[in-house]
């Protein structure tokens, strides 16, 4: 199921050469991202496991896998996106009408049972820096209004906006609590997130993904939760063997990156690199 918020670089057209070849399901709407997303499900048939993905990202094996493991199982599984039963998604209200955070909104909502710590897929270098992909899309106006759904959809607690130094967020805030947050988690949506994530890790090799595509990290405000690396660095060891790469990066919110492979680290973060670890 596709929706198309009436793209003018061709993206329309492309759809409705291919949809007959990938047997797409394609449809435009004037909609955010998060509202795009709820038609979406709602057009997925009865009773089906769904997910959702963005046009300018290109999935990994792993990204099918888990898929196949979340259908095996029957768990809500977590890897930076959320598979899940329609019908559940739809129960617990589906996706906000927002055009940015909707997504850790949702998954702070729904919650889930396993994190799989993968590469799900690869986005474009700018996705690292909100900012510029968004005024790609659609200069200042779309930037504010996302800026302004992010507080919303993040809820950030005053405690991490304080740690992380977030700008953007500190701007939106007022204005994000006076209309409304939509807080699912204490301290804040994105905070438990994270946490659940590093709690509910799940070996790569217990849902049959190659461990190739392993990926962890985290934040500076999970970091100051966790308390020290050497937990941090534990809990690695049990989810993946052998050699580890453990990259240190500086930016507005500190962050541990770990992988199984370096050459799949995110080019976005290589002028933040401060440091960098082998785990043997």
């Amino acid at each position: 199921m596709v929706v198309d918020n009436f793209s003018t670089d061709g993206t329309w057209e492309k759809l409705l050469a291919l949809r007959k070849e990938y047997n797409l399901k394609i449809y435009q709407y004037h909609c955010s991202r998060g509202l795009g997303r709820n038609i979406a499900l709602h057009k997925c048939p009865k009773n089906s496991v769904t997910t959702w993905f963005d046009l300018d990202t290109v999935y990994t094996p792993a990204f099918h896998k888990a898929i196949e493991y979340s259908v095996e199982t029957k768990q809500i599984i977590h890897i930076g996106l959320l598979i899940a039963m329609r019908e559940y998604i739809i129960k617990k209200g589906g996706w906000r009408d927002l055009n940015y955070a909707e997504d850790i909104e949702l998954i702070s909502r729904i919650g889930f049972s396993v994190h799989i710590p993968i590469i799900a897929g690869f986005n474009e270098q700018a996705s690292f820096m909100p900012g510029l992909r968004e005024r790609r899309y659609g200069k200042l106006k779309r930037f504010i209004k996302s800026s302004h759904d992010a507080t919303r959809g993040y809820a950030p607690s005053i405690w991490r906006l304080y740690i992380t130094r977030s700008k953007r967020l500190s701007v939106f805030y007022l204005p994000g609590l006076l209309i409304g947050f939509y807080r699912n988690r204490k301290p804040d949506n994105e905070t438990w997130v994270e946490k659940a994530s590093f709690i509910k890790a799940t070996p790569l090799r217990k849902a049959g993904i190659d461990e190739v595509y392993f990926h962890l990290e985290i934040s500076l405000p999970l970091m100051k939760i966790i308390g020290n690396e050497e937990t941090i660095d534990n809990k690695i060891r049990t989810l993946v063997s052998g050699t580890v790469y453990k990259f240190y990066t500086s930016t507005r919110s500190d962050r541990i990156l770990y992988y199984k492979n370096s050459r799949f680290l995110n080019a976005s973060f290589i002028p933040y690199l401060t440091g960098f670890k082998l785990m043997m």
